[in-house]
C-alpha cells in the first residue's frame, strides 16, 4: 500500500480526498498579517468576499519544512510507503520545503520509503495527476509503476487558463492598475499556460472570454492526442456560464472519454480571483498507465 500526500494547490474535492485517503497539506494565506490555511480556516467564498473591496493585502506562502515534517512523521513511524506530490516548483516552494523535511525525518527514520515529486502542475492538472495515480493504485499498481506513471504525467499534462476579471490582479498587486484598465476597456482576456519547467506564462491576450475559451480548445486540438481515451480536467469558481461553454465545446469538438471539474481553492484564487477557467489534458497517450481506468 502506498499513501499519497499532496498540497492544497491540487484543488481536490472533499469526496476525492476521502475516497482515496489522501493527506493534504494546506497552503498558508496571509490577509492583512493574519495567517489562514487554505480549506481549513479559510474558504474560497470567504477569500473572494474579502478580495471584493480591494482594500486588503493578501499573500500566499509555501508550507514550511516543519509542516511537512509533522505530516511525514506518522507515516515514517508506522513504516508506510509514501508518494508526496507537490505543486510546481515554478509556481511555489512546497517541493523544496518537503525535501528539507524529508532529510530531517530520515535522520530519525532512515528506512522511511518516501518519494517527493515536483508535479510541474497546478489546480486541475495537479488534481488530474493525483486522481490518475490513485486510480492506478486501486487497480493494483505498485510503487514502481506509480512512479513511472507520475514521471509520464509530469511531462505530458498540458495546462491552459483564462483570467476573466483583471480587476482582481489589479486590486491585489498582480498587474499595474493602468494595464488592467486598458485590458478591461479592450475586453482583453489573458490566456496563460504552464511551460515545461512548470512556470506560468502568458500565452496570448484574446478579445472576449468566449474567444479565449475557443483558443484554449483549438490549442488542445493541435497539441493533444487520443481524446476518445482521455479525461479532460477543468477548474473554475463561479463562472458557470463560461464553464458550460468550454465544456460543451470540448464535448462537441474533442469527444473525450470523461470530464473532471473542480473548483479552485484559496491558493490559486488569491492570485487569480474567482474569474478563472482552466483546462488540462494530455499531449501523449497514457494507455500504458490506465489499467482499465479510462
Amino acid at each position: 500500500m502506498v499513501y499519497f500526500i499532496t498540497d492544497s494547490v491540487a484543488d481536490l474535492s472533499a469526496e476525492t480526498i476521502e475516497e482515496f485517503g489522501i493527506t493534504v497539506v494546506p497552503t498558508p494565506v496571509v490577509i492583512d498579517g493574519t495567517r489562514y490555511l487554505d480549506g481549513e480556516t479559510l474558504s474560497p467564498d470567504e477569500l473572494f468576499r474579502i478580495m471584493g473591496d480591494g482594500q486588503h493585502t493578501i499573500e500566499t506562502h509555501h508550507a514550511t519544512p516543519a509542516t511537512f515534517e509533522e505530516v511525514f512523521l506518522p507515516f515514517a513511524k508506522e513504516g508506510k510507503a509514501v508518494i508526496c506530490l507537490c505543486m510546481s516548483s515554478g509556481i511555489g516552494n512546497n517541493y523544496d520545503a518537503a525535501k528539507i523535511a524529508q532529510y530531517s525525518v530520515e535522520e530519525v527514520y532512515p528506512d522511511f520509503d518516501l518519494t517527493i515529486i515536483n508535479t510541474k502542475c497546478a489546480s486541475a492538472g495537479y488534481g488530474l495527476m493525483v486522481y490518475k495515480l490513485a486510480q492506478m493504485q486501486r487497480q493494483g499498481a505498485d510503487k514502481e509503476q506509480l512512479l513511472k506513471a507520475a514521471d509520464f504525467y509530469v511531462n505530458h499534462i498540458r495546462h491552459s487558463f483564462v483570467i476573466t476579471r483583471l480587476q482582481y490582479f489589479m486590486k491585489n498587486g498582480r498587474i499595474e492598475k493602468g494595464i488592467a484598465q486598458i485590458g478591461d476597456s479592450l475586453d482583453l482576456k489573458p490566456v496563460m499556460h504552464v511551460d515545461e519547467e512548470g512556470s506560468l506564462q502568458l500565452q496570448i491576450p484574446m478579445h472576449g472570454t468566449q474567444k479565449a475559451l475557443d483558443y484554449m480548445v483549438e490549442r488542445a486540438e493541435k497539441t493533444g492526442v487520443s481524446f476518445h481515451d482521455q479525461t479532460i480536467a477543468f477548474c473554475y469558481w463561479d463562472d458557470q456560464a463560461d464553464l458550460d461553454y468550454i465544456v460543451n465545446a470540448v464535448k462537441e469538438r474533442l469527444a473525450p472519454a470523461s470530464i473532471r471539474i473542480s473548483k479552485i481553492g484559496c491558493a490559486i484564487g488569491a492570485h487569480s480571483g474567482s474569474g478563472i477557467i482552466g483546462m488540462c489534458y494530455l499531449d501523449a497517450d497514457d494507455s500504458d498507465f490506465r489499467l482499465g481506468n479510462g
